[in-house]
């Protein structure tokens, strides 16, 4: 079967929109439903016993190239499945589900990040090692590692830095983030102009880094540790434990213009 844009496979039993929109290769599987009012860009799998309806806001549902709904998964609620995404077996979506993600559960949260893209393109996940040398580390990403020095004695411990120092800015603003459920996600944004340090405080957050060639991925579980992201990189933080508190240093005061939230738009910077 083919559809406006390209080749379809269907399964035996799967029912889709007699004008259903999609790009090349793209496979629903046995026992499938896709509603009216769903696209797929090319290269998206779904499937058997997967169910997908559109958005009772928008009354339309995007599954964005690359993207992969296991065997039965329910869609219900969402107007885009993300980029590269991969939606777990038995997933109950009811949110957009971000570019490159992987989701579980139900309702369904972002569990962790693709490591290849699955867009065609050689854009892959690293899990960074965090140094243990105090100093600043650069990575691939574009973002930098900072390790702070510590003083430990019997009254407890203390970290310091200063600007022009480990710092690699002024400091204009900082903000906390803190009473994150661990299941939800922050950031989804990078920034024109803007340099940040953020700081695990308490607890840990992993922040996934993006420059449109390479993702990474870091652990900050310590307040020794700092990661700056420098502009025109592509940050989100998730799994947040319970106590987490995050610690954001910021190079400028608040300016709305300044901000890239959606991630085509940022790939159309930056590649």
């Amino acid at each position: 079967m083919t559809g406006k844009s390209g080749e379809l496979r269907l399964g035996l039993g799967a029912v889709v929109p007699p004008d259903f929109e999609h790009g090349r290769n793209c496979v629903v599987g046995p026992m499938s439903y896709v509603a009216q009012g769903c696209a797929f860009g090319s290269g998206v799998e779904i499937g058997a016993h997967a169910t997908l309806v559109t958005s009772s806001f928008s009354g339309r549902l995007l599954v964005r190239d690359g993207a992969h709904i296991a065997a039965g998964a329910v869609v219900s609620g969402a107007a885009v499945i993300g980029l590269g995404s991969r939606v777990e077996p038995g997933a109950v979506v009811t949110a957009d589900v971000p570019p490159f993600a992987i989701v579980a559960g139900n309702p369904a949260h972002v569990t962790g990040y693709v490591t290849p893209s699955a867009a065609g393109g050689d854009l892959s996940l690293e899990h960074v090692r965090i140094p243990s040398d105090i100093g600043i580390t650069p990575l691939a990403s574009g973002s930098v590692i900072i390790r702070f020095p510590e003083v430990v004695d019997l009254r407890g411990r203390l970290s310091f830095s200063d600007v022009g120092g480990l710092l690699p800015f002024e400091v204009m603003r900082l903000f906390f983030v803190y009473g994150v459920p661990s299941r939800e996600i922050r950031g989804e944004h990078a920034h024109r102009q803007l340099h940040q340090v953020l700081i695990a405080a308490s607890g840990s957050v992993s922040v996934l880094t993006d420059n449109g060639r390479m993702r990474q991925e870091i652990v900050l579980d310590s307040p020794v540790l700092g990661l700056h992201i420098p502009p025109l990189v592509w940050g989100v933080q998730f799994r947040h434990s319970h106590d987490a508190v995050l610690l954001v240093l910021a190079s400028a005061p608040y300016e709305a213009d300044d901000y890239i939230r959606e991630y085509d738009d940022f790939l159309k910077i930056v590649t």
